[in-house]
């Protein structure tokens, strides 16, 4: 079921939030499972899950906690991804670990005030990786 203003016309859903007037995001926390391995595993097909935050007018960084299949081979990936709107380019964290269907995945995006800077934290049975975005 596809929502009328949904703009994505393709497999993507999605949740939007907006922080009233200047407020900001300080805080997201997730936790999911490692589903089955996928039917079809590469290309548009291949499943990803994450969520963002970006500015409110989309411009700048989307700072993403990612689980995806077909990152790395014909496996499941948890890593850290920056995509900014602004250059078009696409950067992701030094650190990539495979994970298990089954294995339970937890995340967060952490507002740092100090820095003006957001933490993106993914981790799953034991293995974690931090990655600083400002």
């Amino acid at each position: 079921l596809v929502k009328a203003d949904d703009p994505a016309g393709s497999w993507l859903s999605y949740a939007a939030y907006k922080a009233p007037g200047s407020a900001r995001i300080t805080l997201i926390n997730t936790s999911w499972t490692v589903p089955s391995d996928p039917k079809t595993s590469f290309g548009s097909n291949a499943p990803g899950w994450w969520y963002g935050v970006q500015t409110a007018d989309g411009a700048g960084a989307l700072i993403q906690p990612i689980l995806a299949y077909g990152y790395q081979g014909s496996v499941f990936s948890i890593f850290n991804g920056v995509f900014d709107w602004n250059y078009q380019s696409w950067h992701t964290s030094d650190e990539v670990y495979t994970v298990q269907p089954g294995d339970k995945i937890t995340s967060s995006v952490v507002y740092r005030e100090k820095d003006n800077s957001y933490d993106m934290i993914i981790a799953a049975d034991g293995k974690s990786i931090t990655t600083s975005f400002d």
